[in-house]
């Protein structure tokens, strides 16, 4: 509520001086309905099953390779059983480590693939509140009434072209 007073008090005094046109727009909608935030979704999708059929081909293989580690471990001897024990737990601790810098390569991409759409997003923002000679534009969400509503604006202008 603090974060608001001093633009509703910036608000004001503008609005004494000029004619004052708030825009809003719905930032969850833009990002579940615009056809550029649906693509991203898409590839950030087709990574990650990429990555999980990698994952679990190597899952697999030593699910397999432990069933037949247990079979063979009653017949070796001490030192080759620990020795086989050993092997495999650092096969174990490998699939580990491949989940987790799959898992950061996935956060990457997601970072770097939101932070450009929102930056795309920002500009096209700017650029309707210019074309449409806004004052100000809000989040919806943060508005209980009033505004022009430029959503539909800006997801059909970040759709153009695709």
């Amino acid at each position: 509520m603090r974060n608001f007073l001093p633009l509703l008090l910036l608000v004001l005094t503008v609005s004494l001086y000029a004619e004052v046109k708030i825009g809003c727009v719905s930032m969850g909608q833009v990002l579940e309905t615009s056809k550029k935030a649906q693509k991203i979704h898409q590839n950030m999708q087709k990574h990650l099953e990429d990555r999980q059929k990698t994952f679990d081909v190597a899952r697999e293989k030593l699910e397999a390779e432990e069933q037949s580690l247990q079979s063979k471990l009653e017949k070796l001897s001490e030192n080759d059983r620990k020795t086989q024990q050993e092997a495999f737990e650092k096969k174990v601790a490998e699939i580990q480590e491949m989940g987790a810098k799959f898992e950061q390569e996935l956060s990457a991409i997601e970072k770097k693939e939101t932070e450009g759409l929102k930056e795309e997003i920002h500009r096209v923002i700017k650029l309707i509140a210019e074309r449409e000679k806004l004052t100000f534009v809000m989040e919806k969400e943060a508005m209980y009434f009033g505004g022009i509503d430029i959503t539909g604006k800006v997801i059909a202008e970040l759709d153009k072209g695709l």
